[in-house]
């Protein structure tokens, strides 16, 4: 029976929101923009933050395994020969590289000078001229031979030497610096190594046997397996992707940041939506006090109500997930993120799909509460009683009296204080004058549509029109200046 029963309040949810599309626009809207914000940080925070450590991790990403002896005082000679003599390695190189400026003319670019890998190792192709063989030549990926306006035969300068350039590489776009390759970087001992192994042998195969020989290196430090910190014998794979959580978790503050912002757009959201289903539920005030009549509960007309917020949340946060996920791909193709492939945070994607709903239910609760507390009778009239008003005023100005007390009191503090504790108090004191402001909108709010009434007086009738309008549902009219002070703020 309550299964039935909820059925067909879903089914009266859906057959109201087919009726009547044009009444519930602005709530699909507001939770599809707030949710679609969220969703869009989340992804493309990660995306960046994936991509920027693919590229980092790029010079091994042809590798089967990554020996890196942390800086130790190993001697590079010994532990390239010992990787060779090793059972199952095909190839072994070490990798090479450093940043410094590049210049062309007027143009300057701060690029990733690598020393060219042996064959197995490259993880791009010379799509014009050819790799450098001499050591006064570069070749330089698209990237860096746009920005520095140079090509085939011109002349750049690396840290004021002099290198012509020999090619052109198809490296994707970069993220932080472009690339460019010379046939050997100046003296500098290495301290990681690339391994291939041969055919049959795995990479857990090879870091095992890798396990035995290299500590028998001079010198060698004390290498581990776990690709932690220090000197590590590693799966390509499980060195990659250190690299990329250890850029990840930096970005991540970054999305914790930003998602102040989507905080914002939920608040607002969450009063556009509490301000539709007022609006919906005053346009039906007639039809639900009918419905009270003939013997509906007060609980059957709440659950009607909250039931077209979920339906409404579902869909909202369905097409905010649709929004993200575009403004995602749009930022990503920006940056050049893309060219690494966009990272589904599905954990966050979902929480935020799931906190769409339930800030379009929790909105629309207070509405469903005050539409369903009222008298049968009493609710086929078109407004509230007087003795409601003033019961709402006085709560509203005890609870603003007590949060503008609070802000001053802690402001006060945050002033006078010393030590980390300010900053707490200058934050709580921000939300404290905040919530004033925005909770005794419906106090203050008629005063200053009044003052513009008298000001706009002499346009004539419409301006006093407008004015009477304005202040004629003074909850209405002070959610919409919430929301609009919330998002210019």
């Amino acid at each position: 029976g309550n299964g039935r029963i909820g059925g067909l309040m879903f089914t009266e949810a859906l057959r109201e929101l087919r009726h009547h599309p044009g009444r519930v626009a602005a709530t699909l809207i507001a939770i599809a923009v707030s949710v679609g914000f969220l969703v869009g940080i989340s992804m493309f925070v990660r995306t960046q933050g994936v991509a920027l450590g693919k590229e980092q991790a790029v010079a091994t990403s042809k590798a089967d395994v990554v020996v890196d002896t942390g800086g130790t005082d190993a001697d590079p000679n010994a532990v390239t020969q010992a990787i060779k003599e090793t059972q199952g390695v095909g190839a072994v190189d070490t990798v090479s590289s450093m940043s410094m400026p590049a210049t062309h003319n007027h143009d300057s670019v701060m690029i990733d000078l690598h020393q060219v890998p042996s064959e197995p190792f490259r993880w791009s192709a010379i799509k014009d001229g050819s790799w450098p063989s001499k050591a006064n030549e570069v070749a330089l990926s698209e990237d860096a031979a746009k920005d520095l306006h140079a090509g085939i035969g011109d002349t750049v300068e690396l840290s004021g030497h002099s290198v012509k350039v020999v090619g052109i590489t198809d490296d994707p776009s970069a993220l932080q610096t472009a690339p460019a390759y010379v046939s050997l970087l100046p003296s500098q001992d290495p301290d990681t190594w690339v391994v291939k192994a041969k055919n049959g042998t795995t990479p857990e195969q090879l870091v095992a046997n890798l396990e035995k020989t290299l500590p028998k290196v001079k010198d060698a430090p004390q290498f581990n397996t776990h690709g932690d910190t220090g000197a590590t014998i590693s799966t390509a794979a499980s060195f990659q992707k250190k690299t990329i959580n250890d850029l990840t978790q930096d970005f991540d503050v970054t999305k914790y940041m930003l998602m102040v912002f989507g905080a914002v757009a939920l608040l607002v959201g969450a009063i556009i939506i509490t301000t539709t289903f007022l609006i919906l539920l005053a346009q039906r005030r007639r039809q639900i006090g009918l419905m009270r009549a003939v013997g509906a509960s007060s609980g059957q007309v709440r659950r009607r109500v909250l039931a077209e917020a979920i339906v409404l949340g579902v869909l909202g946060s369905a097409l905010g997930v649709v929004l993200g996920i575009l403004l995602t791909v749009a930022g990503v193709a920006y940056t050049g993120a893309l060219a690494f492939g966009l990272t589904w945070p599905w954990g966050d994607i979902i929480v935020e799909f799931l906190i769409g709903i339930a800030i379009t239910v929790l909105a629309a609760f207070l509405p469903a509460l005050r539409a369903t507390r009222v008298a049968p009778l009493e609710a086929l009239r078109p407004v509230p009683t007087v003795e409601q008003k003033r019961r709402t005023g006085i709560a509203r100005i005890i609870i603003c009296s007590l949060l503008a007390v609070a802000g001053i009191a802690l402001s006060v503090g945050a002033i006078v204080g010393t030590g980390t504790s300010i900053i707490v108090m200058a934050i709580l004191s921000a939300v404290c004058l905040s919530a004033t402001l925005l909770i005794a909108t419906p106090l203050y709010v008629p005063w200053l549509i009044r003052a513009m009434g008298f000001l706009l007086r002499p346009l004539g009738p419409t301006a006093r029109l407008s004015t009477s309008n304005a202040n004629r549902q003074t909850t209405r009219t002070a959610l919409t200046e919430v929301a609009i002070m919330c998002a210019i703020g």
